[in-house]
């Protein structure tokens, strides 16, 4: 929602670029706030460079591509897509790849009907399902054992819309009960919510889709179905491989990774609440209660927060929302959300601009109504003991603070990774953020965070003594500063140097 045309401002013989100043601008005026990002599922419905850079206009911040639902041939197409508009547009939003993770599926080639209070068999062996027997066999694919089930655990096939019952252990099979029947069509995945399973965190095919995605240069990584830290050093380890400075995101969607969340945000960059397998995993009902507590400890932890799944799903065949979806996507603003993401609204539904557009107005509305989040150092810094992480925290926090103090235009910051911009918006005070760097991935990157607007600073500025004119320069050309409108600038003592946020300054525009 802060793409709109592009300003270019002459320094020297070097240009300073900046994407949505217009739009941005535009905002300040209706809504008097800047912010949430949008994430949008790119498929069949917006596969063109055309669509895509409709889609941008109208609001996309991040372009996302679902490994689940595309062969290695399909990404690589819609990859070039998203790089084409990227290129017609010139403006720096991101592109997300999102790994299908460890799962479960029958392996039933036609549709099979349970019956409420028959017994079934699951088993791990492959071979056809068996029906018109005493009792119906079939077959699961993705996992090895069933041993880790126990009498009276449920299990959950087609998004829970069947349910079953453990009724007899095994190794390789379990009986069941049909607890709610109904038809699965073919390839239906499988879910377990009341067993710890052995599935592996990042399997083989997610090893290879991290290393095309590192190759293609993708700005962000989302992890599927994390259980635990290990996961995530995984994933690290594999982008290391590569030299990929790709953001990692831990989608949230477990009891597992619940119970492990801590260590999960510690080693992440920022997190999604995935809430369709989530309501699986745990009673559905806490799901908006689970949302609001992950959300405010990203938030606390200077980590982004993704909701997903369903924000618009009715937006997929219709032309407008339901008044639930309205609220929902509100609150998730309300909640403190540095994004939320489209899927198949954008992927495959017939109204992709649309949805984004609708998404984008609703967000402006909610918006004016949230309040600045003044967060405890001791609370964000706890698990960040080294000094220079400390006073990173507490200058982002007072930048933000200061900014409304003295009702500043804009916050100027200048960054190496992201981080002191990250960190800086975590306050979500309605201030516009303009984040400065040399370094393409970083301001692509910063699209995932709320009020976060990229501006490239030419790479032959270096010295710190020119910090003040680069910043009144930025803050000029973006059209978010007039004249001699007070402005907050944060960057490090030694200028360009990563992890030394220190410094704190108030000029005029």
């Amino acid at each position: 929602m802060l793409f709109g045309k592009i300003l270019w401002m002459p320094i020297g013989s070097a240009p300073f670029h900046f994407a949505a100043a217009a739009h941005a601008a535009q905002e300040r005026d209706s809504s008097g706030t800047f912010g949430i990002k949008i994430i949008a599922t790119v498929g069949p419905s917006c596969a063109s460079p055309t669509v895509l850079c409709e889609i941008a206009r109208a609001g996309m911040c991040v372009a996302r591509i679902n490994a689940s639902h595309s062969s290695p041939q399909e990404r690589q197409t819609l990859f070039e897509a998203v790089r084409a508009a990227q290129k017609k547009l010139k403006v720096p939003f991101a592109t997300l790849l999102d790994l299908k993770g460890p799962e479960v599926r029958t392996t039933n080639l036609k549709p099979v009907t349970l019956t409420q209070g028959s017994e079934i068999v699951l088993t791990v062996r492959q071979q056809r399902t068996q029906e018109g027997t005493a009792v119906l066999v079939l077959s699961l694919s993705g996992i090895r054992t069933l041993a880790f089930l126990r009498r009276r655990m449920r299990v959950f096939l087609n998004d829970g819309a069947q349910i079953l019952e453990v009724t007899d252990e095994g190794e390789t099979q379990v009986k069941a009960r049909v607890v709610v029947g109904g038809d699965i069509a073919p390839r239906r995945g499988v879910q377990f919510p009341d067993a710890t399973t052995v599935l592996r965190g990042i399997t083989a095919q997610d090893a290879r889709d991290i290393a095309w995605g590192a190759t293609m240069g993708f700005d962000a990584v989302a992890v599927s179905f994390v259980k635990n830290a290990s996961d995530i050093r995984r994933a690290r380890s594999l982008l290391a491989r590569y030299d990929s400075r790709a953001l990692l995101i831990a989608k949230i969607e477990t009891a597992e990774a619940l119970d492990h969340f801590q260590d999960i945000l510690r080693l992440s960059d920022g997190i999604m609440v995935a809430r369709g397998d989530l309501a699986l995993a745990i009673p559905a009902e806490r799901v908006p209660v689970v949302q609001k507590e992950l959300v405010r400890e990203a938030r606390a932890a200077g980590k982004y927060a993704i909701v997903a799944t369903q924000m618009l799903e009715t937006m997929t065949r219709n032309p407008s929302p339901t008044r639930a979806e309205i609220s929902d996507v509100a609150n998730a603003v309300l909640d403190g959300a540095d994004a939320l993401m489209l899927s198949a609204e954008t992927a495959i539904g017939d109204y992709p601009v649309a949805a984004v557009e609708t998404m984008r107005r609703i967000a402006a509305e909610a918006q004016t109504y949230k309040e600045p989040w003044d967060i405890p150092l001791r609370k964000s810094a706890k698990d960040m003991p080294a000094l220079n992480e400390r006073i990173s925290l507490s200058v982002a926090g007072q930048a933000a603070r200061l900014a409304r103090d003295v009702g500043a235009a804009c916050i100027v910051a200048f960054t190496e990774t992201g981080t002191t911009a990250r960190l800086v918006s975590r306050s979500q005070g309605g201030i516009p953020i303009l984040v400065v760097s040399q370094h393409a991935d970083t301001l692509r990157q910063a699209m995932f965070g709320y009020g976060l607007i990229p501006a490239a600073r030419p790479a032959r500025y270096t010295k710190r003594s020119r910090f003040s004119s680069l910043a009144r320069a930025a803050a000029r050309a973006s059209g978010l500063a007039r004249a001699y409108e007070p402005i907050v600038v944060i960057s490090g003592s030694i200028f360009g140097k990563l992890g030394e946020t220190n410094t704190l300054t108030v000029i005029a525009a």
